[in-house]
Protein backbone atom coordinates (compact mmCIF):
# COMPACT_ATOMS: atom_id res chain seq x y z
CA UNK A 1 0.00 0.00 0.00
CA UNK A 2 1.30 3.34 -0.93
CA UNK A 3 0.05 6.41 1.06
CA UNK A 4 -0.07 9.89 -1.14
CA UNK A 5 -0.54 13.55 1.25
CA UNK A 6 -1.28 16.36 -0.75
CA UNK A 7 -1.70 19.69 0.85
CA UNK A 8 -4.55 21.79 -0.91
CA UNK A 9 -4.00 24.82 -3.40
CA UNK A 10 -3.22 28.25 -2.11
CA UNK A 11 -6.61 29.51 -0.44
CA UNK A 12 -8.08 32.90 -0.03
CA UNK A 13 -7.05 33.43 3.44
CA UNK A 14 -3.71 31.84 2.70
CA UNK A 15 -3.53 34.81 -0.26
CA UNK A 16 -4.39 37.62 2.36
CA UNK A 17 -1.73 36.11 4.61
CA UNK A 18 -4.55 35.23 7.26
CA UNK A 19 -4.54 32.53 10.22
CA UNK A 20 -6.80 29.89 8.86
CA UNK A 21 -7.83 26.93 11.38
CA UNK A 22 -11.16 25.91 11.02
CA UNK A 23 -12.33 28.40 8.90
CA UNK A 24 -13.81 27.81 5.38
CA UNK A 25 -11.80 29.56 2.86
CA UNK A 26 -12.12 28.79 -0.97
CA UNK A 27 -9.01 28.02 -3.86
CA UNK A 28 -7.71 31.14 -5.55
CA UNK A 29 -6.72 31.43 -9.62
CA UNK A 30 -3.66 29.88 -8.26
CA UNK A 31 -4.87 27.39 -6.11
CA UNK A 32 -7.03 25.73 -8.52
CA UNK A 33 -4.10 25.56 -11.23
CA UNK A 34 -1.73 23.97 -8.74
CA UNK A 35 -4.69 21.48 -7.85
CA UNK A 36 -5.06 20.89 -11.73
CA UNK A 37 -1.33 20.48 -12.28
CA UNK A 38 -1.35 18.19 -9.51
CA UNK A 39 -3.69 15.98 -10.89
CA UNK A 40 -2.34 16.08 -14.07
CA UNK A 41 0.99 14.79 -12.73
CA UNK A 42 -1.04 12.15 -10.36
CA UNK A 43 -3.08 11.01 -13.54
CA UNK A 44 -0.88 7.85 -13.75
CA UNK A 45 -1.03 6.49 -10.71
CA UNK A 46 -4.25 4.24 -9.66
CA UNK A 47 -6.11 5.21 -6.07
CA UNK A 48 -8.61 3.67 -4.48
CA UNK A 49 -10.04 6.31 -2.72
CA UNK A 50 -9.10 10.07 -1.80
CA UNK A 51 -10.08 11.00 1.85
CA UNK A 52 -9.61 14.69 2.43
CA UNK A 53 -11.11 17.31 5.16
CA UNK A 54 -14.20 19.11 4.40
CA UNK A 55 -12.81 22.37 4.96
CA UNK A 56 -13.35 23.96 1.38
CA UNK A 57 -9.82 24.36 0.25
CA UNK A 58 -8.99 20.97 0.80
CA UNK A 59 -12.49 20.08 -0.42
CA UNK A 60 -12.21 22.00 -3.54
CA UNK A 61 -8.64 20.55 -3.85
CA UNK A 62 -9.76 16.64 -3.47
CA UNK A 63 -12.77 16.88 -5.91
CA UNK A 64 -10.39 18.69 -8.75
CA UNK A 65 -8.00 15.77 -8.29
CA UNK A 66 -10.91 13.55 -8.05
CA UNK A 67 -12.56 14.72 -11.07
CA UNK A 68 -9.08 13.49 -12.96
CA UNK A 69 -8.28 10.00 -11.80
CA UNK A 70 -11.48 9.27 -10.89
CA UNK A 71 -11.10 8.14 -8.03
CA UNK A 72 -13.62 7.54 -4.79
CA UNK A 73 -13.95 10.73 -3.05
CA UNK A 74 -15.04 10.48 1.11
CA UNK A 75 -14.71 14.05 3.37
CA UNK A 76 -13.71 13.71 6.72
CA UNK A 77 -14.05 16.41 9.49
CA UNK A 78 -11.17 14.26 11.85
CA UNK A 79 -8.76 15.78 9.38
CA UNK A 80 -9.40 19.57 9.68
CA UNK A 81 -6.09 21.84 10.82
CA UNK A 82 -6.09 22.19 14.17
CA UNK A 83 -8.51 25.08 15.44
CA UNK A 84 -6.99 28.55 16.49
CA UNK A 85 -9.58 29.93 18.38
CA UNK A 86 -9.70 33.69 18.82
CA UNK A 87 -6.48 33.83 16.32
CA UNK A 88 -8.88 32.84 13.23
CA UNK A 89 -8.68 35.11 10.49
CA UNK A 90 -6.31 37.37 11.64
CA UNK A 91 -3.24 38.51 10.15
CA UNK A 92 -0.27 37.32 11.18
CA UNK A 93 1.18 40.62 11.50
CA UNK A 94 -2.07 42.48 13.36
CA UNK A 95 -2.49 40.08 16.16
CA UNK A 96 -2.77 41.72 19.42
CA UNK A 97 -1.55 38.89 21.58
CA UNK A 98 -2.71 40.49 25.20
CA UNK A 99 -6.09 40.90 24.01
CA UNK A 100 -6.34 37.26 22.90
CA UNK A 101 -4.91 36.19 26.31
CA UNK A 102 -2.28 34.29 25.01
CA UNK A 103 0.82 34.77 27.12
CA UNK A 104 3.81 33.87 25.01
CA UNK A 105 3.22 33.67 21.32
CA UNK A 106 6.40 31.25 21.01
CA UNK A 107 4.93 28.51 22.50
CA UNK A 108 1.70 29.10 20.95
CA UNK A 109 2.67 28.03 17.85
CA UNK A 110 5.13 25.74 18.84
CA UNK A 111 3.09 22.68 18.65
Amino acid sequence: MKLYLVRHGETRSIQQNLLTGWLNSPLTGTGIQQSEILADKLSSVKFDLILSSDLQGAKETAMIISNKIEALLLFEPLLHERGLGKLENQTKENRDWAQLNIENEENYFRY
